[in-house]
């Protein structure tokens, strides 16, 4: 489980929990992270710890399923509003003149979710959070 911030929930503590059908790639996963910042949780063994943080309200739990077919059009579709104007309004493209021509595309590395943008000249890549939630990144 991977314990992030997340734009407009105060002192809501949210996390992503990240199944992984092998232990390694959850190390792997964990060894990435800044300390701290994750929990590595195994099933059957902590299926209560796991099961108290899904009903707690001081906990906003996500789960990462990404894994499934068109996960990334999904992604696209249910944001393009935000990403259009967040690409306009900070000029990543200054040499622009259609937004339309600006590919989408989405990569999931290690339980870290990245927006990226290319132009064919530029590409530009963020974590996704930090760009829905507007922080200045050129």
């Amino acid at each position: 489980m991977q314990y992030f911030n997340w734009p407009g929930l105060g002192t809501i503590q949210v996390a992503m929990l990240h199944p992984y059908k092998e232990y390694l790639l959850a190390e792997m996963h964990l060894i990435q992270m800044p300390q701290g910042s994750c929990i590595l949780y195994s099933l059957p063994d902590d299926k209560r710890s796991i099961e108290s943080l899904l009903e707690s309200k001081e906990h906003l739990i996500f789960l990462n399923e990404l894994i499934e077919d068109g996960w990334q059009n999904k992604l696209a579709r249910l944001y393009y509003p935000k990403i259009k104007r967040s690409i306009i309004d900070r000029q990543l493209f200054p040499m622009l003149n259609n937004i339309e021509d600006i590919e989408v595309s989405f990569q999931l590395e290690l339980g870290q979710l990245s927006i990226v943008l290319n132009d064919e000249h530029t590409i530009h890549k963020e974590p996704f959070y930090d760009f829905v939630a507007g922080k200045l990144k050129k």
